[in-house]
């Protein structure tokens, strides 16, 4: 029943739970971490990406705003740009800083319940295994048990034979008592016919 329970456990939580000798504990996590890294290193790859979208950005500007090839050669350098391009610029920036910092929060909670969830996976296979040690067990002293009952069934009726057989004796030794008795009485019934004739023999020898 336990065992039961605790396999529906384990159903609920991962079907995989249920084959203790399959892929490692640590695959989710490991797959985890890769996904960490491979995060990290697109946020830089996205830096890059950015400062050259900005460039590309204002390159365009620039020629969208040219008439000619020739007016690119005579006109002067263009002027910084504006505050507010660049304000948004530093907006459009805080954002993904600030969306960055979350999915990494994130990642790292997940990271976290990931492993807490390994560990108590780990609990769970633990659990069956000694479960099914105790089935094993159960099922064994239940043998044992079992045996000892016939064992026992058997001693009851080597001591009801014994007994009977007991009954029996007592019974012949009966027989041989009463034998026995009647073989000895008539001599002593003779004895006590005999006793009172001698008694008078004996009388009349004493008197005068």
């Amino acid at each position: 029943m336990a065992a039961a329970k605790v396999r529906a456990l384990l159903q609920s939580c991962d079907p995989q739970l249920l084959d203790v000798c399959g892929d490692s504990d640590h695959t989710d996590a490991a797959d985890a971490s890769r996904m960490v890294l491979f995060l990290m290193d697109s946020r830089r790859v996205q830096k890059v990406l950015w400062r050259q979208l900005f460039v590309l950005h204002s390159m365009v500007s620039l020629m969208e705003e040219l008439k000619s090839a020739r007016q690119l050669l005579t006109q002067p350098s263009p002027a910084p740009p504006d505050g507010g391009a660049r304000s948004r610029w530093k907006t459009l920036k805080l954002q993904y800083k600030t969306s960055l910092e979350e999915t990494e929060n994130l990642l790292r909670t997940q990271l976290q319940k990931i492993q807490q969830i390994h560990e108590k996976r780990q609990r769970l296979s633990q659990l069956l295994q000694s479960l099914h040690k105790q089935d094993a067990h159960s099922h064994t002293l239940q043998d044992a048990l079992l045996t000892a009952h016939n064992a026992l069934q058997r001693s009851e009726e080597q001591l009801q034979q014994l007994r009977a057989q007991a009954e029996v004796t007592a019974g012949h030794m009966i027989d041989w008592e009463r034998i026995r008795d009647e073989r000895l009485l008539p001599p002593r019934l003779e004895e006590k016919k005999l006793k009172p004739a001698a008694d008078a023999l004996a009388h009349q020898a004493s008197t005068p």
